[in-house]
């Protein structure tokens, strides 16, 4: 399959065989949306702090989709921490945007969207224990989902603990075996010789597989990891990858197909245009 890339840091320009129309997605990243009238959680104190940001955001929020959805864009792609924590209000404010809108959305969770402050992730349970108040955003399918849009399959896949498991593996597998043009779309980046310096500058060791970052506890095992980006290195078929979490923009190639595109948060107003165009 033959595939072209030019972007900027707010843009993708991508030419590929394998579509007939131009398919054009909108990623949003890192919104970080905080509703202040319930950020009464188990940390007062970073609440209290972060609240003073939080109508902010949500008029970005807001306005930034329902100009996205005017523009009469494909598919809008919410790539985790679109909320900041969990609360209902949160997440009832972000639900009532995605609503109001006509234009289809494909939701995959980051580590904020589970995460309460304070509350200890214990044998990697947490973001499981979440899923079910997060149903409205990932409608049903918290772990990995799929939806094809102009001949091209975008799939979402939840790595926000830095890891997938056989299940997810096996679902991405699967996905690349039916030969569409595919596209992937996860919360914390691939690891990258081009991004690693710049994440740590950032935010630290926050990249998933990364060679020098693996955490203590037992339940981290990297087997589906490691061999969930060898499958994404050797798919032809695979297109772009699109993820977030690290609040700075970037864009590398991570086979010989496909670019991981990082977007900037979202919370800043930021987001990334991306155009699929025929071959």
């Amino acid at each position: 399959m033959r595939v072209t890339h030019t972007w900027l840091d707010d843009t993708a320009r991508i030419r590929l065989e394998g579509i007939r129309e131009t398919v054009t997605m909108y990623h949003c990243t890192d919104a970080h949306v905080a509703v202040p009238e319930e950020e009464k959680g188990p940390n007062p104190a970073r609440v209290d702090r972060i609240s003073t940001m939080a109508h902010a955001r949500e008029v970005i929020f807001r306005q930034t989709i329902e100009r996205v959805a005017a523009s009469d864009v494909d598919l809008i792609a919410l790539t985790g921490d679109i909320i900041n924590f969990p609360t209902p209000s949160s997440i009832e404010f972000v639900t009532g945007v995605l609503r109001g809108i006509e234009t289809p959305w494909l939701f995959t969770s980051g580590n904020h969207d589970w995460l309460l402050p304070g509350v200890e992730n214990e044998d990697g349970l947490l973001r499981e224990a979440w899923w079910d108040r997060l149903e409205p955003l990932h409608k049903g399918s918290p772990s990995h989902c799929s939806r094809e849009v102009g001949g091209i399959e975008f799939v979402c896949v939840d790595n926000s603990t830095f890891r997938v498991d056989e299940e997810q593996l096996a679902f991405v597998r699967e996905c690349l075996g039916k030969q569409l043009p595919t596209v992937l779309l996860y919360h914390i980046p691939i690891s990258l010789p081009t991004l690693r310096d710049d994440s740590i500058a950032s935010v630290g060791h926050n990249l998933m597989a990364d060679p020098e970052w693996h955490p203590e506890v037992e339940w981290w095992d990297p087997k589906a990891t490691d061999a969930f980006v060898e499958t994404l290195a050797g798919a032809e078929n695979l297109v772009a990858t699109f993820c977030g979490h690290i609040h700075i923009p970037h864009a590398d190639s991570l086979s010989r197909t496909a670019v991981q595109y990082v977007g900037a948060p979202g919370f800043s107003g930021f987001g990334r245009m991306a155009e699929f165009r025929p071959w």
